[in-house]
């Protein structure tokens, strides 16, 4: 069955992260400033930040990266919170989410030695907005952050050990692969949208972007992202397509051949070269019209 070959090629993974806000709304400044303006209670909100740390946006970026892209990047949305990772992206996920861990805790041990001389810091430069029952203790703010990954085998139907008469057991084995091969079609339906959302989007900043013929200036805007976000996608897409489904691995074919190269300087500087990329593009995406008919 299907179901049974998705088992031996993919995992379930659950990552988990927190951090603290570094911002809490000042309910008396709040006051203050809609009682100066004439303003009615629940229309203004004053929120400040609490410290002025590099460390702390650090973290907030390394928590953006490991969300944008290992977890986004490589895997698919399954169910609630859970994604489905292919097992060919395993050593990468393990890789670059260890990579990210390691700058994580990094980070975190330097805002343990930091923390008290910010909040000094804050005082300072809070002046009158500065409260002291607004920081936590320096403990209370490292447990405020945690990272967390959790790998699972997919479940297996025929595996259910629980003792019960034998129709309930086929009842519940039934209602477990429906919901796998459900959870396994919207898998796939969220990989037929990602493809086609990052071709829209590039053939969407391909029609947006042009030089002025008088000025030489560009109109629009087209980064290198555009392209790169493409290619990453084509580089993996063959790993995503668990299910083998034809019209997704002919898509897969044509973005290796035809747009796995792509070189976002030429791209801004000919014309010509544009159209026959977005010519491509939109070859790829027919392919993909019908997806599930």
């Amino acid at each position: 069955m299907l179901n049974h070959k998705v088992q031996n090629q993919a995992v379930l993974v659950a990552v988990n992260i927190t951090k603290w806000s570094n911002a809490k709304t000042d309910q008396d400044i709040t006051q203050e400033v809609s009682l100066s303006k004439n303003a009615q209670d629940g229309m203004i909100r004053v929120r400040k930040s609490l410290i002025k740390s590099p460390v702390v946006k650090a973290l907030s970026r390394i928590a953006g990266q490991i969300r944008n892209n290992v977890v986004n990047e490589l895997t698919i949305p399954w169910a609630n919170g859970v994604r489905l990772l292919p097992i060919d992206l395993l050593d990468q996920f393990e890789r670059e989410f260890e990579r990210l861990e390691d700058r994580w805790k990094d980070n975190l041990r330097e805002l343990g030695r930091e923390y008290d001389g910010a909040v000094k810091q804050a005082e300072k430069v809070l002046g009158g907005a500065f409260k002291a029952s607004d920081y936590p203790t320096r403990e209370e703010i490292l447990a405020k952050y945690s990272l967390s990954k959790k790998i699972m085998p997919l479940p297996d139907a025929d595996d259910l050990r629980v003792a019960l008469p034998q129709a309930k057991l086929d009842r519940m084995k039934a209602d477990i692969e429906a919901n796998i091969t459900s959870s396994l079609e919207g898998a796939m339906q969220k990989v037929h949208e990602r493809v086609a959302e990052t071709l829209a989007h590039l053939i969407e900043k391909l029609n947006d972007f042009g030089v002025d013929a008088k000025t030489g200036k560009a109109t629009g805007v087209f980064r290198d992202s555009t392209v790169t976000n493409l290619t990453d996608l084509a580089s993996i897409l063959p790993s995503l397509n668990l299910t083998g489904d034809p019209k997704l691995t002919e898509a897969s074919n044509s973005l290796l051949t035809q747009l796995r190269d792509l070189d976002p300087e030429k791209i801004r500087n000919s014309e010509s070269h544009r159209k026959d990329v977005v010519s491509k593009a939109r070859d790829v995406a027919d392919k993909l019209s019908g997806f599930f008919d």
